[in-house]
């Protein structure tokens, strides 16, 4: 909902873009895109807006910056810290460094108990 809001009315495109490193994962892929549109469509994107795409790669984080040099603006989910953050960085941080434009990061949900 976040982007939907971020657009509002104004007539731009999305796309929808998820990077995996199996095959076998892409099924995944295209479901997760899939309910990402839907809840853009809910939000009052136009379906002719939105394009969707699922990559295989072994390099990710490069992969969503070569893609990011033909839009205006990126938006990467928060992803859990792992190693590979720990040694070269954030994703988000990786990508902007080959974005042209901003890159806005949403941070998932906290599950909070008391």
């Amino acid at each position: 909902m976040f982007v939907a809001a971020m657009i509002g009315t104004r007539d731009i495109e999305v796309t929808l873009y998820h990077v995996t490193d199996s095959e076998d994962a892409t099924a995944v892929g295209h479901s997760m895109l899939e309910e990402a549109a839907e809840h853009l469509r809910e939000g009052g994107l136009d379906a002719a807006a939105i394009t969707e795409a699922v990559v295989v790669s072994e390099t990710p984080i490069q992969s969503i910056a070569t893609a990011a040099t033909d839009h205006d603006a990126v938006v990467m989910g928060e992803r859990a810290p792992s190693l590979r953050t720990f040694l070269f960085g954030e994703a988000a941080e990786q990508v902007a460094v080959h974005s042209l434009g901003p890159v806005v990061v949403v941070r998932r949900e906290r599950n909070h108990t008391a």
